[in-house]
């Protein structure tokens, strides 16, 4: 996919069509993450939710693979600065490929093991194996937040340089950013489902005022 340039009206739209998109799905995927309520037998309960939780992760996978694509094409066309521009691809690179890992590991790998147990409770030697699992999850949800989170502050630093709308955009990305790694470093936002819901909903809503900035005819 080549870089949008500002003056191709059409694929310029249809990258901001699918960026506002995919954020709204985000949302609406995140919004659908099961839980797992199980007692004291977390891999019966991680068992029993594995459908809808491979369902969700795969679609969040999908959506996120799609928006580090798109939002390099945002960046390609509507980012005047060329360093500010190349700066958040790879913020949102590094950033989507940790949260790609994060995903695999909790909606994948871990209810994998859980099945494969076939209904046996699980004992006390597999709770050094799902402390790991979980330890991995959060190193990784961790890092791609913060790497996510920095992304959309660069880029607003260009924003709010601009009049209208896109001075708003980047006023608020400039303002959830900065929240988001203060809290999100400093651990006073846990990313469990709850945390992470939270976080996504907040990335998620500068996303999609990116993708209505790419769907106006041009740049304030």
């Amino acid at each position: 996919m080549h870089p949008v340039s500002p003056n191709d009206a059409a694929p310029r739209r249809l990258a901001g069509g699918l960026l506002l998109g995919c954020a709204l799905l985000a949302m609406l995927a995140m919004a659908h993450h099961p839980h797992a309520h199980g007692g004291g037998d977390r891999l019966a309960a991680l068992a029993r939710i594995a459908g809808p939780n491979a369902v969700v992760h795969g679609a969040l996978l999908v959506l996120l693979v799609a928006l580090v694509v798109l939002l390099g094409e945002f960046a390609a066309a509507r980012i005047r600065e060329a360093a500010l521009a190349r700066a958040g691809q790879v913020l949102f690179l590094l950033g989507g490929s940790a949260l790609v890992l994060a995903a695999l590991v909790n909606g994948f790998a871990v209810p994998a093991l859980a099945i494969s147990m076939a209904g046996q409770a699980a004992g006390p030697e597999w709770t050094p194996m799902l402390r790991f699992a979980w330890q991995l999850n959060q190193a990784a949800s961790g890092f791609g937040v913060l790497a996510w989170a920095a992304g959309i502050a660069v880029l607003s630093v260009d924003l709010v340089r601009r009049r209208g709308p896109s001075r708003w955009v980047g006023v608020y990305g400039l303002v959830a950013g900065a929240a988001i790694i203060a809290a999100v470093g400093s651990h006073q936002v846990a990313l469990d489902v709850r945390g992470f819901g939270i976080v996504l909903f907040a990335l998620c809503l500068w996303q999609a005022g990116a993708g209505v900035l790419m769907l106006r005819r041009a740049p304030d």
